[in-house]
């Protein structure tokens, strides 16, 4: 832009490109300055402009402005090669932009023909929402045909090639996506995990499902238990109870398990073999087994929502044999309105009760005869 060379009655006047003057309004409008470029060849015919613009500073429309719209309105904006191919190459980085993968400029060109050969060339001001919305009812892949098309129609208004006001997608909305938590099955049965155990032919993962199945563990709790993070501790005279295992729980505290006997002897495996196998192993293996079990979508990560729903039907209380009182019972005793306040200052419980699910059942015919074998007589 020119240097500022002089004033006028409606501001200053700058130089132009080839050295005429450019005559420019700024008076104050809403509390802003507004700065108009005007489009005239002399003083007399600035004052004429000047004189539009202080009858109706909000409604003036200067000759550049006037003449950018008539050009906007004369040149159609479809989804022609020309328009699709800089919006591609915008996609590819080619404008200082972030560049995307290669697979997703090729989804997005497939997206756009579709377009194009649904709206049969039509100037896309033209287009209504309502049309827009009949070519997608029942069209695969709708929700990406809408997020391309959107982007597209994007790139064209931050270049000025498209009006706000003439963007059909705008009120176009893009469905939601189920969270992913929604599409995973929430659980297995105790007999397909049952069936899985069976069929997996590596211990150290075998004792990661039993670890996962009985307890609920997260699997950063089982990696941090093998890795020696954790103390697993054997115990006599507590029926059912065999050991506990205490591993630091992801708020920072020390959590307390009590276990049975094959999964105390499953953590003891674990911690002498220095760790967990690697999660993309174990979900190479397990998907191996299951598909040896005849089950599909067999998930590792399923198995502490198998635990909660296990324990909610049919789970049973072992309490330690010396006895002991609910934690709610106790905290009603001191006086708290919540057990919270008794569990996190005053609970010093050593063997917290065990939850025992009866109907489950982890055999394989590789598994050591150890502590397991006291479990499984009672």
């Amino acid at each position: 832009m020119g240097k500022f060379i002089g004033t006028w009655a409606g501001g200053r006047i700058r130089q132009g490109r080839r050295g005429q003057p450019s005559y420019v309004i700024e008076r104050m409008h809403g509390g802003d300055r507004r700065p108009i470029t005007l489009k005239v060849a002399s003083e007399r015919e600035a004052l004429a402009e000047l004189a539009l613009f202080e009858r109706d500073p909000a409604g003036y429309r200067g000759q550049l402005e006037i003449q950018a719209s008539a050009v906007r309105r004369t040149s159609a904006i479809t989804l022609d090669e020309e328009l699709v191919g800089k919006f591609l190459a915008h996609l590819r980085g080619e404008s200082g932009g972030e560049p995307r993968s290669d697979l997703y400029i090729i989804n997005v060109a497939t997206s756009l023909d579709w377009w194009d050969v649904k709206l049969q060339g039509r100037e896309l001001r033209s287009v209504t929402l309502a049309e827009l919305q009949e070519h997608l009812d029942g069209a695969p892949g709708r929700k990406h045909k809408i997020i391309h098309l959107k982007s597209f129609c994007s790139f064209l208004r931050a270049r000025g090639l498209l009006l706000t006001k003439d963007d059909p997608t705008l009120e176009l909305r893009v469905p939601q996506a189920r969270p992913e938590k929604a599409k995973r099955k929430k659980g297995h049965t105790m007999q397909e995990v049952e069936a899985v155990y069976r069929a997996v032919e590596e211990q150290a993962i075998r004792d990661v499902l039993c670890l996962r199945a009985k307890t609920g563990m997260h699997h950063t709790e089982v990696k941090r238990l093998a890795s020696g993070e954790g103390v697993v501790s054997e115990l006599r005279g507590h029926a059912n109870i065999a050991g506990t295992i205490r591993f630091p729980h992801k708020n920072g505290r020390e959590h307390i398990v009590s276990i049975d006997g094959q999964t105390l002897a499953a953590a003891k495996r674990l911690q002498a073999r220095g760790g967990a196998p690697a999660e993309s192993y174990m979900a190479k293996r397990i998907e191996r087994a299951a598909t040896t079990a005849r089950l599909r979508d067999f998930e590792l990560g399923a198995l502490r929502h198998s635990f909660a729903t296990w324990a909610r039907n049919s789970g049973e209380e072992v309490r330690p044999s010396a006895g002991g009182l609910p934690l709610a019972t106790v905290a009603s005793v001191m006086g708290h309105l919540d057990p919270r306040t008794t569990a996190m200052f005053y609970d010093g419980t050593q063997v917290p009760p065990m939850v025992k699910l009866p109907g489950l059942r982890l055999i394989n015919s590789g598994d050591p005869i150890e502590l397991e074998t006291r479990t499984a007589a009672k």
